[in-house]
């Protein structure tokens, strides 16, 4: 239990440090969409319906500011980045029938 909540405040950690979070210029960069409701549910904040500012990042906005801050930037662009992995099997898939190639 104390291993997965170091994990945890870990990716929280890395994500807070990845940005301001503040500005748009400087969002945290998160690799799936559920890390930016995890951060602001870290942090405390109750936030509001995100809203799409950009190609790649979404602003979410705070019920009740934090200091300054009215709300938070996020950038997915690391989520679509991604490339898909290779398959694992060099061999081209064929169709059978119970066990008998068709082509």
């Amino acid at each position: 239990e104390r291993r997965s909540a170091r994990r945890f405040d870990g990716v929280m950690m890395a994500i807070i440090s990845s940005g301001e979070g503040s500005e748009e210029k400087s969002p945290w960069h998160i690799l799936y969409f559920s890390h930016a409701q995890d951060v602001l549910d870290y942090l405390g904040a109750n936030f509001l319906q995100p809203i799409v500012v950009g190609w790649m990042v979404e602003y979410y906005p705070l019920v009740k500011r934090q200091g300054q801050v009215r709300g938070y930037y996020f950038d997915y662009s690391r989520i679509y980045a991604r490339q898909p992995e290779e398959p694992t099997d060099p061999q081209p898939r064929r169709w059978q029938l119970n066990g008998i190639p068709l082509n």
